[in-house]
């Protein structure tokens, strides 16, 4: 059955508040992440179970009430990823959407997205991670952003790189081997691997 489900549950004990979202145009959600505006972004894998459909969605929920609500969906470029072929261990990047207060970020492993927080509209598309892979089975993940200063943290084979919020690259750090996910918090960046975890000071200027 092809559909996706959205919920609000309680930080505190998972008790959902509200009915669920429910929409059998959309497949299932595998990456998301919630903005510092308040709404959920999340996308999709396709709905057809085949390569080249080109139906993978990037969705803005607004989930300020008991049950989500959608504010919009848009295709996403250059991205394929077939709701059955990828279900294995690495075979879909983690982490693979991160917002700022105006615009939210996606990666494939290999490539890199831009859109508007407000209306979905692509603002920079098809710019691609160095070094990075979307191919089994040495796929990277890992995405964040840093909401003050705008600097975007993508994970690739082996280092976390670092775009400013303009998707120009910027610099990069060095990890130990494939990086899996990736995680900004209050001017540190931790990254992640099969067997390792390590961190860095985030970027200031």
């Amino acid at each position: 059955v092809t559909q996706t489900e959205a919920g609000c549950a309680s930080a505190a004990n998972g008790t959902v508040s509200g009915p669920i979202y429910v929409n059998t145009n959309i497949s299932e959600l595998y990456a998301g992440c919630i903005a510092p505006n308040g709404n959920y972004y999340c996308m999709s894998s396709n709905y057809c179970f085949c390569t080249g459909s080109k139906t993978e969605k990037l969705i803005s929920f607004n989930i300020s009430g008991a049950s989500p609500t959608m504010n919009w969906n848009v295709g996403v470029p250059n991205y394929d990823f077939s709701d059955f072929s990828f279900k294995n261990p690495g075979g879909v990047a983690n982490n693979g959407v991160g917002a700022s207060c105006s615009d939210v970020y996606t990666s494939d492993g290999s490539t890199l997205n831009e859109f508007d927080a407000s209306t979905g509209s692509v603002v920079k598309s098809g710019v691609s991670i160095p070094g990075g892979s979307n191919v089994l089975p040495t796929v990277n993940g890992g995405i964040d952003v840093d909401p003050i200063c705008g600097y975007v943290y993508v994970g690739s084979q082996s280092k976390v790189d670092v775009f400013d919020k303009n998707l120009t690259s910027v610099t990069s750090y060095a990890a130990p081997t494939t990086v899996y996910d990736v995680k900004y918090n209050g001017g540190v960046v931790a990254a992640c691997g099969g067997t390792y975890g390590t961190g860095f000071v985030a970027e200031y200027t």
